[in-house]
């Protein structure tokens, strides 16, 4: 990941929108990764965007509206399902 288009960061306290931007932006460069089998950065990317999600400060968290919330369940749904496709594809589960 040398190149810095592909090497984004999202700060866990950023806001809602910004992360919703950030998972969006993952997505495509991971699809780019997977198509070029780098399955190791492209994993690296989606847990580094699933931490942005799942550690999200408390008060940040509260805030969050149902739908919002529905919205994050479904983001961490997406991406754990993307790392462990990129773990199977590089043949390193369990």
């Amino acid at each position: 990941m040398t190149n810095i288009k592909r090497d984004p960061t999202c700060d866990i306290k950023a806001s809602w929108e910004e992360k919703v931007i950030f998972f969006e932006k993952i997505r495509n460069i991971g699809k780019e990764l997977c198509a070029e089998g780098e399955y190791s950065n492209a994993k690296t990317l989606y847990a580094r965007c699933l931490a942005a999600f799942k550690n999200m400060p408390k008060k940040q968290r509260e805030s969050l509206t149902e739908e919002m919330n529905q919205r994050r369940n479904e983001v961490m749904h997406v991406l754990n399902i993307n790392i462990a496709l990129c773990l199977l594809k590089k043949d390193m589960a369990v």
